[in-house]
């Protein structure tokens, strides 16, 4: 299964676990006392993929591991620290009020969204590898096999699969499902009514999201507009263009018709939602289509390392443009980006414009590429006033090296650049000869972090 699969596999499941059946969205501070449940759960269960007893201390041990300084900040007196040495289901812990709050602010962290993340997917991989060896290789009926392996075991999914009898199609295994309501000496079955919403909700996310990973790319948006590098107004494919959106020859600004004609031509014109002739529609449609599945990002979360094909919607000169990248960017929020697309300089060409003016981003599917790592951290530009996971991960690292803020304190780790945070860039920067400055750039980041 590939990166974006993955990625749509945990959106999936997370929404019916702790999102309320909403894709892409889950609790990350879930937290269950012992026996709420089941009487057999003795201790707690974590995270929004309800982690119970020792995966639930597992993913404790991972919050530490990623980020030893940021564990510490929230658990200064070390007292889950020692409960990491402790069998909580032997022992039955029921952590006290304040012992919760500090396992919620953990899991609840950076890193501790991250660390949920991981162990879910590693456990997936085993999933998925069963699946395969077991039944099919199918990406949409190994993610159904996961929700049902996770919901009920390895018991209940091999059920549902051996009656598919060879047909591993999703209504094959949702009929299959659906015959565990035949049985009345138990409503406790994984395909019982009490589960079907949620199986249901699986069914039509796995049927929108899952892509086939065996689709093959003739050509791309920026294939097409390359062949026509140079085309004046009006010449050419740019009439093509016109007649194909309007019938005849219309005068118009031709960047979004263009965008819309050769993404046509590359059979993507469903992911931005359909024929544009604005900017703004466009950029409105496609949001709309992908605000969800890791693929737009709209300002001021642009990410750092933008990719080739990656459609770019920003102003110039008080006007929307959308043009595309024909080679890999670095996103630092300044300086400028070099573009391809049409209605530029009234010709299909290379352009470079200001990073400033960058209002969001697509990356479009063409069924090859994984999106970005889902659990990197995007190394956008860190400013004054920025709340997000890669100011927190410039802290901890200013905080593992001791650095201090105008305060004299150790640098802290909240996530929001302030002004004591301000200070310490520019310190950092002065100390490390980098251009003077109070923005953690691109140069700084691969500073920070020796790449």
């Amino acid at each position: 299964m590939n990166t974006q699969n993955m990625e749509v596999l945990t959106n999936v499941i997370g929404a019916v676990e702790s999102g309320g059946q909403i894709y892409g969205k889950r609790n990350y501070k879930a937290y269950t006392p012992p026996y709420t449940n089941t009487p057999n759960e003795h201790t707690i269960t974590l995270g929004w993929a309800q982690n119970y007893g020792p995966e639930a201390k597992k993913l404790i041990q991972m919050i530490y591991d990623i980020s030893p300084a940021n564990f510490r900040n929230l658990d200064p007196k070390g007292v889950i620290d020692r409960m990491l040495n402790q069998d909580w289901v032997a022992l039955k812990w029921n952590p006290s009020a304040s012992q919760k709050n500090i396992l919620i602010n953990l899991i609840d962290s950076g890193a501790g969204h991250t660390a949920q993340d991981m162990l879910f997917q590693d456990l997936m991989r085993t999933y998925i590898k069963d699946c395969g060896a077991d039944y099919t290789k199918d990406v949409k009926a190994i993610m159904m096999y996961c929700e049902i392996r996770h919901l009920g075991g390895r018991g209940p999914v091999d059920r549902i699969f051996k009656r598919c009898s060879g047909n591993y199609s999703l209504d094959s295994i949702m009929a299959s499902l659906k015959k565990d309501q035949d049985d009345k000496s138990s409503d406790n079955q994984v395909g019982d009514k009490k589960f079907w919403s949620r199986h249901e909700k699986c069914y039509e996310f796995i049927n929108a999201y899952a892509i086939d990973e065996d689709r093959k790319v003739k050509t791309t948006i920026v294939d097409e507009f390359m062949k026509y590098l140079g085309t004046k107004e009006y010449n050419g494919i740019v009439e093509t263009i016109q007649r194909w959106y309007y019938g005849s020859l219309v005068k118009d600004a031709w960047c979004a018709t263009s965008t819309s004609y050769f993404a046509n031509v590359a059979g993507i014109l469903d992911q931005i939602g359909g024929k544009h002739e604005g900017v703004y529609e466009m950029m409105r449609d496609t949001k709309k289509l992908h605000e969800k599945d890791g693929r737009f990002f709209e300002y001021p979360n642009i990410p750092y390392n933008l990719k080739k094909h990656d459609i770019i919607f920003f102003q110039r000169n008080g006007m929307s443009h959308v043009a595309h990248l024909w080679k890999d960017e670095v996103y630092t929020g300044s300086g400028t980006i070099s573009v391809l697309g049409g209605n530029q300089s009234d010709s299909i060409c290379k352009k470079d414009y200001k990073q400033a003016g960058i209002q969001a981003v697509y990356r479009p599917d063409y069924g090859t590429d994984p999106v970005y790592e889902p659990y990197t951290v995007k190394l956008q530009a860190v400013k004054l006033g920025d709340n997000n996971n890669a100011v927190l991960l410039m802290q901890e690292i200013f905080r593992a090296r001791r650095y201090k803020m105008k305060n004299g304190n150790v640098q802290k780790c909240s996530g929001e650049c302030g002004l004591q945070t301000e200070y310490v860039i520019q310190w950092y920067r002065k100390q490390r000869k980098l251009p003077e400055g109070k923005v953690c750039d691109a140069a700084m980041w691969r500073d920070l972090l020796g790449m």
